[in-house]
């Protein structure tokens, strides 16, 4: 676990990005740019909005098979309001630009982040809003939240060479918007609504498209691969 000395302001801070006004939608697209940005010439993103199986709470789960992520890298995108990159691969990628901490932490009280680069040891972090709240300590576990698809998750990532998940949970947002006697109604609505919104803001990448370096000018193919429980 790691501690970060922001005095005893961690609990107000944790208070404001829990109050943060940012849409689901707008969350799932920010977090899919980050995958944009880490993707390669392929990207290809899973994006899952369901039910959990041990008490039917809502969570979203996004993940990719792109180059993995440092853990200095996450560490620092998860104590700031910083993207997961600052453009590292020199592509006019990775724009939508609202930070991942930020974005994620304005739908779920938990948030994880599970990671592997090639030939590295996979990486775990994960912060646990109700933690800092009731400690006033901004601290960043190295575990991961024991759930199902937390495990799950934890165990398809160690058999793969690299790719990253993200992980939300909590989300103390959608479930003020759904509704147990029309529960099934209510995940279908929003999961239609993150549909048309993933397929107008990423309409060039899901249909492929070339994008010049902004390093050396050269250019390069990038097409974007989004399944949405599993369908794209």
């Amino acid at each position: 676990m790691t501690t970060v000395g922001w005095g005893d302001n961690a609990k107000e801070r944790m208070k404001t990005l829990l109050r943060g006004g940012y849409k689901l939608r707008e969350v799932v697209a920010d977090l899919i740019d980050n995958s944009i940005d880490y993707g390669g010439e392929n990207c290809t993103v899973h994006v899952t909005f369901a039910l959990a199986s041990e008490d039917a709470k809502p969570y979203l789960c996004i993940r990719d098979d792109g180059d993995g992520i440092k853990p200095e890298d996450i560490d620092q995108a998860m104590t700031t309001g910083s993207r997961l990159t600052d453009y590292d691969h020199g592509l006019n990628l990775g724009m939508f630009g609202i930070g991942m901490k930020n974005s994620s932490l304005s739908q779920g009280k938990m948030v994880t982040i599970i990671s592997k680069a090639e030939g590295k040891e996979i990486c775990v972090r994960r912060i646990d809003a109700e933690h800092i709240l009731g400690t006033d300590i901004w601290e960043i576990f190295t575990t991961h939240s024991g759930t199902e698809v937390a495990v799950k998750e934890y165990e398809r990532l160690s058999r793969l060479s690299k790719g990253t998940t993200v992980l939300i949970e909590k989300m103390h947002k959608v479930a003020n918007r759904i509704e147990l006697e029309s529960l099934d109604d209510d995940m279908l609505d929003i999961k239609d609504e993150l549909d048309a919104y993933i397929g107008m803001v990423f309409e060039y990448y899901l249909k492929g498209t070339t994008l010049k370096s902004l390093q050396d000018n050269s250019f390069h193919d990038k097409k974007l691969t989004v399944y949405l429980n599993g369908t794209n």
